[in-house]
């Protein structure tokens, strides 16, 4: 068996890979732990994705300001370095991001809620580049 690595989220809001070695047996690692500061994402939620950078962006779903977090982890010789890239306020625009999210060409960012917009039950979201780092959100 050829030896491999995935990185995982985990119920207890940390990101950790686990690598297979060539004897079947895991190893764990853990990336970040969640909860350092009250705008921070928390309970990491669905499938993670990592850009050729070493980046890796994924959904909190809580945190932020009180409805989840997309957040971005970015490699740093200390470690990883969390940065929010757009908050759920919990309303309209969306409440518990769940699920993986996708990419597109331009850099937009589309994923799901399972709370929040107009009736309750959840939103399907686009955020944007701005430019300057932060994200504009379109349910």
């Amino acid at each position: 068996m050829r030896p491999s690595s995935r990185i995982l989220p985990s119920l207890a809001a940390t990101i950790l890979t686990l690598t297979l070695s060539a004897h079947a047996q895991y190893t764990e690692t853990v990336l970040y732990n969640f909860g350092s500061t009250n705008t921070d994402a928390a309970v990491p939620e669905g499938i993670l994705n990592q850009d050729a950078l070493g980046n890796i962006y994924g959904a909190g779903q809580d945190g932020g300001a009180g409805g989840g977090a997309i957040f971005k982890l970015s490699p740093s010789a200390s470690g990883w370095t969390e940065q929010v890239l757009f908050a759920f306020n919990g309303s309209t625009d969306g409440q518990y991001p769940n699920g993986g999210l996708v990419f597109d060409a331009s850099g937009n960012i589309y994923g799901t809620t399972g709370r929040g917009g107009s009736y309750g039950d959840g939103v399907i979201f686009e955020l944007s580049p701005t430019g300057t780092g932060t994200y504009t959100e379109t349910v």
